[in-house]
């Protein structure tokens, strides 16, 4: 049985802030509120912000998105804005997952989420629901190896995992599972909040 209190308190030990909300609408409403008019946010490619509906809410309010996805951007545009996304006022991501132990673990195929968790903006804000969490960094990998089939399809990656539903360690163009990277604390220049929603969001 995975102990959410113990992770928030783990997460709170490791020097991560940590904000807890009952349902989605109280955590976009939370990440809306960090952001001001005339700022500048990055965000990772995420179906849990995607479901709070942040980025809309960000532009409505006056903020500037910056999109490394979607807007039909060519590569070259997509790479500039990934590192535009690292010098923005303030991110915002999600989590593959969390272990009890207040560790956060994420894979990235391009290195741009981790990226910006590390050496990007001052303000980080790591969105992720209490299904996220598991009970160590060796349960953290075979999460990701679960759900990568799934991301792939979203995504429409070539991908092995793509038609067989089960991740082969391949090496394909699309592989999605590149980067790995484990924030065992935050790092000394990035200020990081990690939001747990005990809604389901993401995968």
């Amino acid at each position: 049985m995975i102990n959410v209190d113990l992770t928030a308190a783990n997460l709170l030990k490791n020097g991560f802030h940590v904000v807890r909300c009952k349902t989605a609408k109280e955590a976009a409403e939370y990440c809306l509120a960090q952001a001001k008019p005339g700022m500048s946010a990055g965000s990772g490619g995420s179906l849990t912000l995607q479901q709070l509906g942040l980025l809309e809410a960000l532009e409505a309010k006056g903020v500037e998105v910056i999109y490394h996805y979607g807007h039909d951007l060519t590569p070259a545009e997509r790479r500039f804005n990934m590192r535009r996304e690292l010098m923005a006022d303030i991110y915002f991501c999600s989590a593959n997952a969390i272990t009890e132990q207040g560790w956060i673990f994420n894979t990235d195929g391009a290195g741009n989420r981790v990226a910006a968790t590390i050496l990007g903006p001052e303000k980080v804000y790591i969105v992720a629901s209490t299904n996220k969490i598991v009970s160590d960094l060796a349960a953290a990998e075979r999460r990701v190896a679960e759900i990568a089939p799934y991301n792939c399809q979203r995504l429409h990656f070539d991908t092995p995992c793509a038609l067989t539903g089960v991740c082969e360690d391949c090496d394909s163009p699309d592989r999605s599972c590149r980067v790995q990277v484990t924030l065992k604390r935050p790092p000394r220049t990035v200020d990081i909040t990690v939001v747990l929603v005990d809604e389901k969001l993401g995968v």
